[in-house]
């Protein structure tokens, strides 16, 4: 059984190919948020895997919320497997806390390094790179798609970063405002951002998009998949690339 949260593809992708290997269903968790599905039975010997993206070294609030309410049958071993832009610092710490008070007694957690879209702080990298980081990606998926086969150990402690994880991921959590959102007029009011949403907080007003909250979950979906470009984040996106995993890779 797969659960994975998603923005602009990178866990998608993984967890796509994860279901190519693993019996059991998959989940989208903003899905299951919207359909208030909290309890699930595992098969006997099906194995319960997570994929994510980090944000500031920690988990996405959309994340969080599920797991505070999901129930597992049985529950004592789980597989995480973490997205990430160049590591995962701290955050097995933190999740592994969580998941624990939930009563997992095995937790593995895996790194999987790809391409950030958080273009707010940083530049998406130049398409070579891209390809070289998601090739290399590829690789380290087919490990630990290995290592999950084979009840192997997990391929990630936390690093010297990880006392600053803590730190980071309050910026995350206070800085999520959705004030800065806005759309130049390049918008066709086509509302591809309103659908997409994982959270519904962005509503079509006067065929423009209007973020009807004061914070969102930040993973950037409607920024990086409008197809026109037209919505940016304060001045910190003006000109900048955006990220998605590329299609031709699917």
């Amino acid at each position: 059984m797969i659960f994975y949260f998603s923005a602009t593809g990178n866990s998608y992708h993984a967890a796509n190919r994860l279901q190519n290997v693993f019996s059991g269903a998959v989940y989208n968790i903003g899905d299951c948020l919207d359909h208030m599905d909290f309890n699930f039975q595992l098969e006997k010997n099906e194995k319960l895997i997570f994929v994510f993206p980090l944000y500031f070294w920690g988990i996405p609030t959309i994340v969080e919320a599920f797991l505070k309410q999901v129930t597992f049958y049985p529950e004592e071993e789980i597989n995480v497997i973490m997205t990430c832009g160049g590591t995962i610092g701290g955050a097995d710490r933190y999740f592994s806390k969580l998941l624990k008070k939930k009563g997992f007694r095995i937790i593995k957690i895996y790194e999987l390094v790809m391409e950030t879209n958080y273009i707010i702080l940083h530049t998406v990298d130049e398409i070579e790179i891209q390809q070289f980081k998601l090739k290399r990606a590829e690789e380290t998926l087919g490990n630990i798609i290995e290592s999950i086969k084979n009840q192997g150990e997990s391929y990630h402690s936390s690093s010297w970063m990880g006392c600053k994880s803590k730190i980071i991921y309050q910026l995350y959590l206070h800085g999520r405002n959705t004030k800065y959102f806005y759309t130049s007029d390049r918008c066709i009011s086509c509302g591809k951002c309103e659908r997409e949403c994982p959270i519904h907080i962005i509503k079509m007003q006067q065929n423009k998009p209007k973020w009807i909250q004061k914070k969102c979950v930040h993973c950037l979906r409607c920024l990086s998949n409008c197809p026109t470009g037209a919505i940016e984040y304060g001045r910190w996106t003006i000109g900048k690339e955006r990220y998605h995993y590329p299609q031709s890779m699917e």
